[in-house]
């Protein structure tokens, strides 16, 4: 659009503004028209300038909302990831709270454990005391027995003795 009013300017204000600089009796304002045309010209250039500035400024605004488009763009991917971390985080809370009831019950598991073999070491010893006292009763059997056998040995030598007495006292015995 600039171009079409420069070429335009071009074509009709280079003759005239060569008129312009020849010496011209003193025509009023509203006649001049060299002096409008300049005027124009002279306007025109300033609106092309004004232009031109509010087309840059537009060029930076766009840049301006498509950086905000990226900054949205980033502040969603941003916003996603963090519910994505929400979500992690209330599955590892949900988990924490499974594994905090496992361990609770993996406690009393292992307490019900340690009471079992507490009383199975109890039994234990109550069976070695038990076989102590056994050991020491089979011992006194045996010293018994032993004992035992002895007198059986004293009293059969003893038996021995009264058979071969009574046997001695029968052939001393005429005729019975």
């Amino acid at each position: 659009m600039n171009s079409e009013w420069v070429k335009l300017a071009a074509v009709f204000l280079i003759p005239f503004s060569i008129a312009a600089f020849a010496p011209v009796p003193h025509v009023p304002p509203h006649m001049d028209l060299l002096g409008m045309i300049k005027g124009i010209y002279d306007k025109n250039n300033r609106i092309n300038e004004t232009n031109d500035e509010i087309v840059t400024k537009m060029m930076d605004i766009s840049q301006l909302a498509e950086t905000t488009s990226r900054i949205h763009g980033n502040l969603r991917t941003l916003s996603e990831q963090q519910t994505s971390q929400e979500t992690s985080l209330g599955n590892l809370n949900t988990l924490s709270r499974k594994q905090i009831d496992l361990s609770i019950q993996l406690n009393s598991l292992a307490q019900g454990l340690q009471n079992d073999m507490s009383q199975i070491r109890q039994g234990s010893f109550r069976q070695r005391d038990s076989l102590y006292q056994m050991s020491g009763t089979a011992d006194r059997l045996s010293g018994l027995a032993d004992q035992l056998v002895k007198a059986n040995e004293a009293g059969a030598a003893k038996l021995d003795g009264a058979a071969q007495m009574t046997g001695e006292v029968n052939r001393s015995m005429p005729g019975l």
